[in-house]
């Protein structure tokens, strides 16, 4: 198949905001997270083809204690594709942690190395062999891995997500989720030991009282 005609389907049914009449742009997203220390997970954010991996955009990413827990981007895809001479020079995941109730602040770029050319085998399984397919990241890793839980205060949070690829001739192309971005949520929750102290206090409290 044409991979133009390919990229305009796969767009069309992802929803994403690349242009579909430009000769290089953006067709596949992904974003790879990794818990306090467990093991790696990648996450779909624009999906060229079937996924077996759970959708980013609405997740509920869970409860991180304040002092002990991490949650890193520790990898991240970007596929693109080019066309009649045009090229693709570089793609970025861009992401903000914003608590639930203040004013969103900026995005933090994330640069990708590139992976490989086509044929490449993305995160959720799809193998691609058109002319001018490439895969940044993945093998080829991201150039910072921020842990972006640290240093939050206790308190609900959201954290938004978008890919961009930059392009000789068409501009930057972006992979955002037709302009929403992809947006999941967690929680910044006391540390154990805090929660322990409280209810013993609580429970020496109640004691007294009833004394």
């Amino acid at each position: 198949m044409n991979r133009l005609f390919s990229v305009l389907a796969a767009s069309a049914v992802a929803a994403s905001s690349t242009s579909a009449f430009g000769a290089a742009g953006i067709f596949g997203a992904y974003v790879e997270l990794t818990a306090s220390g467990g093991a790696a997970t990648s996450y779909n954010l624009l999906v060229p083809g079937s996924s077996p991996l759970s959708d980013f955009d609405g997740l509920d990413l869970g409860d991180f204690d304040v002092t002990g827990d991490t949650l890193v981007i520790s990898n991240a895809q970007g596929l693109t594709f080019k066309n009649g001479g045009s090229d693709v020079t570089g793609v970025e995941t861009n992401y903000r942690v914003t608590r639930v109730g203040d004013a969103p602040g900026v995005f933090t770029a994330i640069a990708h190395n590139f992976g490989a050319n086509a044929t490449f085998t993305d995160a959720a399984g799809n193998t691609f062999t058109g002319g001018g397919d490439q895969l940044w990241g993945g093998p080829g890793g991201i150039t910072s891995t921020p842990d972006v839980v640290a240093g939050l205060v206790e308190g609900d949070y959201e954290i938004e997500i978008f890919a961009r690829a930059f392009t000789a001739a068409d501009g930057d192309q972006l992979a955002d989720n037709g302009g929403s971005n992809y947006t999941a949520t967690f929680s910044v929750v006391p540390e154990p030991a805090s929660l322990a102290l409280l209810g013993a206090g609580a429970a020496l409290l109640f004691r007294r009282r009833r004394a």
